[in-house]
């Protein structure tokens, strides 16, 4: 209402706009809107696009160690096998991906643009943003 009849008296309207995922402290935002911190360097080399890779991971919706584990390869002791780069898993995880280095170990935010976006998966509400501590244990090739 207040904004309305500011409208109506002819009043200048300064709109303040947030972005709806701003990046948190600590982690580096990409162009994508993946946010990463790097919590133990690597010491190999980066897979190139195509390239199988083995990464071990844990997801969780909401924050880290939130008990909203959704997913793990920690659990299940067999990391993911997969080409990289390739559209064989989510966008953000390729991104991040292809930016690490053997060995090293990151915590990614992955906002639903490179995520699922609008669709529900599993356990996973529609438009759900994921957080994700992954390590690239190797390059399979």
């Amino acid at each position: 209402a207040a904004l309305a009849a500011a409208v109506a008296a002819g009043l200048p309207i300064t709109l303040a706009v947030q972005p709806a995922f701003a990046a948190r402290e600590g982690f580096t935002e990409t162009a994508s809107g993946l946010q990463y911190k790097v919590l133990k360097e690597g010491t190999g080399s980066k897979p190139k696009k195509g390239e199988k890779i083995a990464a071990d991971y844990t997801g969780w919706l909401d924050d880290f160690e939130s008990d909203k584990k959704f997913d793990s390869s920690r659990d299940r002791r067999k990391p993911l096998e997969f080409p990289v780069g390739t559209g064989k898993v989510i966008k953000g995880w390729d991104e991040a991906l292809l930016d690490m280095t053997v060995g090293e170990r990151r915590q990614i935010i992955v906002p639903p643009s490179i995520g699922y976006g609008n669709k529900a998966v599993g356990p996973l509400p529609p438009g759900s943003t994921l957080y994700f501590d992954v390590e690239l244990k190797a390059i399979t090739r």
